[in-house]
Formats: C-alpha cells, sequence, structure tokens
C-alpha cells in the first residue's frame, strides 16, 4: 500500500504544466488554473486522465459526469474522481506532461497522464514520499498558506481542491484553518512572501493532504 500511495501523489498531484503550449501562451502565472482527473482502476492497472493543459475543466461538463457510468462503460473496477483542484503555486521548474491522444468524456477533454499499479488516497495528515525532481516556485508579495507539525515541520500548500468542499474558493484560505479539523498541535498559518518561496523536490518530495484534500509540500 505504501508504494500505491507514493504512485498516487506523484501521478495526481505533481504533474505540470510547463511545456504545453496553451499555457505559455495564458498562464505565466500558474496560480489559479483549474484542473480536474479521472483515475480508472482496473484489475491490473490503474487509468489516470486529466484536463492539465487542454482546458480548464469547466464547471458544467465537470458536473454533467456519470461517473458510475463512466466506471461501467469503460470495464474498471473502480473510479476515483480528483477534481476540481486549483494551483497555488505561480511557477515550477521541471517535469512536463506527457504526450497523449486527447479524449472526450461528454463533452470534457481530457488526456491519459500515466497508467500505473493500484492507488490509494492516504489518510489527513500523513507524509507521503512523491519521487519527482522539480521547484516549485512562489513569488514576492503572493500569500502562502502554511501547516505547522507539533515538530515544527513546515508545509507549504500546492493546491487547493473543491473534492470535499464545492464552494472553496482562494479567498477561503486565508481563513482555512477553521474548516481542515487540525490535529492536535499543528498550525495552520497565513504569509505574504517578501521574497521568493522555492520548495525543492530533489529526487524526492514529502507532501501530505488535509481533511478538505488540499495538498502541501514539506519545506
Amino acid at each position: 500500500m505504501k508504494q500505491s500511495l507514493k504512485i498516487y501523489f506523484l501521478i495526481t498531484f505533481t504533474l505540470i504544466l510547463v511545456g504545453c503550449t496553451e499555457v505559455v501562451r495564458q498562464f505565466v502565472d500558474m496560480r489559479g488554473y483549474k484542473y480536474c482527473e479521472i483515475l480508472f482502476q482496473f484489475e491490473d492497472r490503474t487509468e489516470v486522465w486529466g484536463t492539465q493543459g487542454l482546458n480548464r475543466c469547466p464547471s458544467d461538463d465537470w458536473d454533467e459526469l456519470d461517473f458510475n457510468e463512466l466506471r461501467d462503460t469503460s470495464g474498471a473496477v473502480n473510479l476515483i474522481p480528483n477534481g476540481p483542484r486549483y494551483f497555488v503555486i505561480n511557477s515550477s521548474q521541471g517535469m512536463n506532461l506527457p504526450d497523449g491522444d486527447p479524449k472526450y468524456f461528454e463533452n470534457l477533454e481530457m488526456r491519459k497522464l500515466a497508467t500505473t499499479g493500484p492507488i490509494d488516497i492516504a489518510e489527513p495528515f500523513t507524509e507521503i514520499s512523491v519521487f519527482r525532481d522539480n521547484t516549485w516556485i512562489f513569488r514576492e508579495g503572493n500569500e502562502v498558506y502554511l501547516l505547522t507539525s507539533p515538530n515544527g515541520s513546515k508545509y507549504v500548500m500546492q493546491s487547493f481542491s473543491q473534492i470535499i468542499d464545492k464552494d472553496i474558493e482562494e479567498s477561503d484560505l486565508p481563513h482555512l484553518g477553521e474548516k481542515i479539523d487540525l490535529p492536535a498541535g499543528w498550525n495552520y498559518e497565513v504569509e505574504i512572501l517578501e521574497d521568493e518561496l522555492l520548495a525543492h523536490a530533489n529526487g524526492e518530495a514529502i507532501v501530505l493532504q488535509d481533511t478538505l484534500r488540499n495538498v502541501y509540500q514539506k519545506l
């Protein structure tokens, strides 16, 4: 199970928009970029499909999807919707979206991002290793959202999610600490950056989720 959790975070939370022509043209700043994913679980594999680099997951198209029907028609034994999500980072160095022909699920265009083994969702506030080489960039003057563990470790939010709370917006993030059921000894804080913040992953990053499935990387 530990390896499958690593794969889940690697695929669904760390794919970057670097190298995508749509993003280069329209999203020099990735902050606020909306994306959605669907994870099809078969007996022998999991296929991860996403909207990254194709569109910003229009709400009407995502809400119209019948995930039970998609599961049945695809032959999958299970299906996990992973979205909508929004990046809170400004930009990234390293990693690219994989090549692949797009496919429409109803009116929503997606591409297959990866095929992996079994996957699962980690428990909130549980550290998971992610094997990747990239750097998240948070620019000076931007607001960032930080978790601090009882031992003093800090984690910066890289994306927020509307999976659990469909109404959450970026403007709600400064007050998120009131909603995420922090364990004893944990703290949530907001900081306006006086300098650029870099979150490096030199082969491995440590990430975790809160109870709303927002994702943070350890600094």
